[in-house]
């Protein structure tokens, strides 16, 4: 039988023949084309032979799959070659070994890039990089840090701290993150916690940590008054490398129990062994003044000076020092020259105002005001500790005054101001004229906001100092927000609780009946007390017209005390108007849950007008209104899903809703 590889000769051709063979070599007759397939002619009887090679389909296969594989690596790794942040090279996606990588790389670069977006101010984009890179990288430090730092200035403490613990399992973190851990949990006067994760830490620690977390395990125990557990500690250290912080620690809780001779004499018999460290300076002139000893003041003061000769912190320190001796005249001429000095600088001028706050009286506070006002030099920060000053001293009306010039200056500041002002205005307003309205502001305000515990802190005191009936409920929403501060649990606390009286409840007031009354002899002529009656609902309607005065000269305190009579005549027909009244009063003071209510009863009236709603939201578009156009907004969008501006326009605020992280809610360093 012949067989051939050429063309078969003319005639009916029969249907070709296909058969498979490993190798080429099976046929050796065949003509093969890339060793994949080949074919032959049996010219009896006449039909094509194809013949097709199994080893060479399979490394085809297998070629072809490769390039595939590889064409596919180098697309993948341009496209993310985009990004001038990626960290993912060609090999890592080629070589299966490095696969397992992949996702802590990818981690990595979204970080570096949210990082940078951060750094640029596009806090939207850079948050959301750091959320999606610390998630496909959780052992990232660097990520896991700047993202609880964002946490900390947007407010979010408590996410902010189980974050940082939560990476406390992934691995041994760097230094900047422990002490931001300590510092947050610091901040939340949560020392129990603390002292926690100081022992936990320690185990992992190198010995130059292990010394700098001593500060805060001596912090800790001098904020628990754990006086027998701090001195064990700096009798244990002392023997092998005594601490300064410890030594501080130790040498307040002397001062503070009324022996600072002792801890003076401790301090300088060990300085050999300390050295001069500024920390110690600090601590020596405290307790040098606190035992009216003048020489080692003044030694102190020119070896500190000597040391920062141009540092506003040893000349506060010394002005602290001059007071407390008494030596009234060098102290007021050491207020003037640090105004001279440090007069143009706003921090500077800071440290002072809160150093006087904290360790003099009041009236050393207002001159320095005096001062600072003389020359010019009074900053936001400045008239803030002012206000906390006159209102520790209980001068409230005064407090009040200055409360309103800083309100005017800080529109356009940091939100943590605007939030301190209305904080701080809402205590004023419920010592100096409780009513449940004032009361009821100030709770709302600290249980919808997101404050820091020293605002919370300070509230309190301020409100157990008055005696005022609202520091009960205020004790339970402070503590709710952070357990740690435990108000209201100290004797002393408790003591002071039992002296308050609180209010006793009145009847309800009973229903108005929108009828003419019987006429009667008027008990006044007073047009306001007058008022009071509604005895019409036409007079109501003028009332209501003299609130729109009250409103148009954003006088909001006699507007809402007019509203309040209005709504007390319960005329159902004005039932939508006194909610739209009520809407603005609540926005402009920024009571979140009151708004959202009017705002609710107002757009189910027969009042709701929705193009004085657009209206009102365009006046609420500045940055001090942010919070009051976000709930009048939801609620719109939520009773009316056809009006689309208002969808549009909260669409438009909330993409602004994430700002750049507040200076005023910065952690603490040691």
């Amino acid at each position: 039988m012949a067989l051939s590889t050429k063309q078969a000769p003319a005639g009916q051709l029969k249907r070709p023949h296909f058969h498979l063979v490993w190798k080429p070599a099976g046929q050796p007759n065949a003509s093969w084309k890339w060793q994949l397939f080949g074919y032959y002619w049996r010219e009896t009887p006449r039909r094509l032979h194809v013949v097709l090679s199994l080893r060479g389909m399979a490394v085809w296969a297998a070629s072809l799959s490769f390039a595939a594989y590889l064409i596919a690596a180098a697309v993948l790794v341009a496209i993310w070659d985009r990004s001038p942040y990626n960290q993912v090279g060609y090999l890592d996606v080629v070589l299966p070994t490095r696969w397992s990588d992949l996702r802590a790389l990818r981690g990595k670069g979204l970080i570096a890039e949210g990082i940078a977006e951060i750094r640029a101010k596009r806090y939207a984009t850079g948050i959301m990089r750091l959320t999606q890179g610390v998630a496909r990288n959780p052992k990232d430090f660097t990520g896991r840090l700047e993202l609880a730092r964002i946490y900390v200035a947007l407010g979010q403490l408590h996410r902010a701290q189980d974050f940082l613990i939560e990476g406390l399992d992934l691995g041994t973190p760097p230094r900047a993150y422990r002490d931001t851990l300590l510092a947050l949990t610091a901040y939340m006067a949560d020392h129990e916690k603390v002292l926690a994760l100081v022992a936990r830490l320690e185990r992992s620690a190198d010995a130059e940590s292990q010394r700098q977390m001593l500060s805060w395990k001596a912090s800790a125990l001098e904020k628990l008054e754990r006086v027998a557990d701090l001195n064990e500690l700096r009798q244990r250290l002392r023997a092998t490398t005594p601490s300064i912080a410890v030594e501080a620690a130790w040498a307040r809780t002397q001062l503070a129990a009324g022996a600072p001779k002792i801890a003076l004499a401790e301090l300088r018999r060990d300085r050999a062994r300390f050295g001069t460290p500024v920390e110690g300076l600090e601590l020596e002139l405290k307790l040098a003044a606190a035992s009216h000893d003048l020489a080692v003041v003044d030694e102190a003061v020119a070896a500190w000076l000597k040391l920062d000769s141009a540092g506003a912190v040893p000349r506060a320190r010394e002005i602290v020092a001059r007071i407390t001796l008494e030596q009234t005249e060098l102290a007021r001429e050491r207020i003037r020259q640090y105004f001279l000095h440090f007069g143009d600088n706003a921090p500077s001028a800071q440290l002072l105002f809160r150093v006087l706050f904290r360790e003099t009286d009041v009236n050393w506070v207002r001159f320095a005001f005096g001062e600072a006002e003389a020359a010019g030099t009074v900053s936001i920060p400045v008239r803030m500790t002012w206000v906390e000053a006159l209102m520790n001293a209980g001068e409230f009306v005064e407090a009040a005054r200055q409360l309103s010039i800083t309100r005017k200056a800080i529109v356009t500041e940091k939100f943590a101001d605007r939030d301190w002002s209305i904080g701080t205005q809402r205590v004023i307003d419920c010592i100096t004229a409780p009513t449940p309205s004032t009361e009821s502001s100030l709770v709302d305000f600290f249980a919808e906001h997101r404050l820091t515990p020293d605002a919370y802190l300070f509230a309190w005191r301020t409100l157990l100092r008055a005696k005022s009936p609202i520091a009960f409920k205020f004790s339970g929403i402070a503590n709710n927000r952070f357990p740690a501060l435990r108000l209201g649990e100290s004797n002393a606390e408790q003591a002071v609780l039992t002296t308050i009286k609180l209010p006793v409840a009145e009847p309800p007031l009973p229903k108005a009946v929108a009828t003419a009354p019987t006429p009667t002899t008027p008990q006044t002529t007073n047009a306001e007390e007058a008022a009071k009656a509604l005895p019409t609902e036409g007079h109501a309607r003028n009332e209501l017209k003299r609130i729109d005065g009250f409103i148009a000269v954003h006088d909001w305190d006699r507007a809402f005390e007019a509203l309040q009579t209005v709504e007390r005549a319960n005329f159902d027909v004005l039932r939508g108007e006194c909610a739209w009244r009520r809407l603005q009063i609540h926005g402009e003071r920024a009571e979140l849950f009151q708004l959202t209510s009017a705002a609710r009863i107002y757009l189910r009236s027969p009042a709701a007008n929705q193009t004085a709603l657009r209206t009102l939201a365009e006046r609420w578009s500045d940055r001090r209104h942010r919070e009051s156009l976000l709930a009048l907004l939801r609620e719109t969008a939520r009773q009316f899903p056809a009006a689309t501006w208002a969808a549009l326009k909260l669409k438009n605020a909330e993409s602004e809703l994430i700002v750049a992280p507040d200076d005023n809610i910065t952690l603490p360093q040691k």
